[in-house]
């Protein structure tokens, strides 16, 4: 998971994991990189802190790239997706702000409830408001609860490239590939589900990892 970061030696990860089994039900409210309703079809797998070092020395304050191997922080399941979530505190940065502001501490964390369907944000990380005139201040803890100061990406834990494109009268083409190859892979049933999660059609991948289908609606 690669990104990059400025004056921070620490940053806060959670993971959530979309199983396999409720994709279908993902996609009724997402695309691919959504996170709407997503305790209805997901659980949390890592909530920790992952430390910004490297091998090499490094100037903090500027911009470095940094990535984050998931491999060592969960137990990835083929076929799932997961939301990465990223978040930072003043306690991890390393801008100075002087002894004004007192000694940084870990702020309070929102708890989240995946046991009931209640409303669910990925940049709710905190407890409490954002002062809206503190949220351009980096020694202010305002600027971190900022919704802006977070991101959240989705991962799909596969070897499979997909391509589809529909064409006229319900007519649609998919092409697969080995992502770490780019080798067609023939052999793959592809399975088209309606909004009902219902199977309207579905064929298998040849030679040329191409299948080519026809749904009724």
């Amino acid at each position: 998971f690669p990104f990059k970061a400025i004056n921070l030696k620490a940053v806060n990860i959670r993971v959530i994991q979309i199983y396999e089994n409720n994709i279908s039900q993902f996609f009724q409210d997402n695309q691919h990189n959504g996170g709407s309703n997503i305790t209805r079809v997901g659980r949390m797998v890592y909530d920790g802190t992952v430390d910004l070092v490297s091998d090499k020395p490094i100037d903090y304050g500027i911009w470095n790239n940094f990535k984050v191997d998931l491999n060592r922080l969960i137990e990835t399941q083929p076929g799932a997706i997961y939301r990465v979530m990223m978040s930072f505190e003043r306690y991890q940065s390393l801008y100075p702000c002087g002894d004004a502001t007192g000694i940084a501490s870990p702020m309070k964390r929102t708890d989240l409830n995946f046991d009931s369907d209640t409303y669910f944000n990925s940049n709710d990380w905190f407890e409490g408001y954002s002062d809206y005139e503190n949220r351009e201040n980096p020694c202010s803890d305002s600027y971190y609860k900022y919704y802006e100061r977070q991101v959240s990406k989705n991962v799909l834990a596969s070897n499979f490239g997909i391509i589809a494109k529909e064409g006229a009268d319900n007519e649609f083409d998919v092409t697969v590939t080995d992502l770490r190859s780019t080798d067609p892979i023939s052999g793959v049933t592809i399975e088209a589900y309606n909004f009902q999660n219902q199977l309207v059609a579905s064929g298998a991948t040849d030679g040329d990892g191409f299948v080519r289908f026809k749904t009724q609606h």
